[in-house]
């Protein structure tokens, strides 16, 4: 009688392992997201003024936005990065253009984002 009880019990237990009041996509959906922080780059010194750019016409403008050129610095010098035109990742999405901050230990620069 005892092995019969011990066993119902197993099978009770495996049974009630498959079940779940809450469905696998709103445990996926809750799992925390990463926080990613970019590299931050330091230049010992402000960077020049902007170049001017000649911003053309978009081919699509609810797809695409244009992104700013800015200067980038490379252990010795600033280097100027042309702006260029790069795809929304959806249509009401807003870009925080790349900076330089200054910092007590220098200027630092801030990539830009999607938000």
């Amino acid at each position: 009688m005892k092995k019969r009880s011990v066993l119902s019990c197993l099978v009770l237990c495996l049974a009630l392992m498959g079940c779940s009041t809450v469905p696998e996509e709103a445990v996926e959906a809750e799992a925390p997201k990463k926080t990613v922080f970019p590299y931050i780059r330091l230049a010992p010194t402000p960077p020049p003024m902007a170049q001017k750019e000649i911003v053309p016409t978009p081919q699509n403008p609810m797809h695409e936005i244009w992104q700013k050129g800015h200067w980038s610095y490379n252990g010795k010098k600033y280097v100027w990065v042309a702006g260029r035109y790069m795809p929304r990742p959806s249509p009401t999405a807003a870009w925080s253009y790349e900076r330089w901050e200054k910092r007590n230990y220098g200027w630092a620069f801030v990539p830009g984002h999607w938000y």
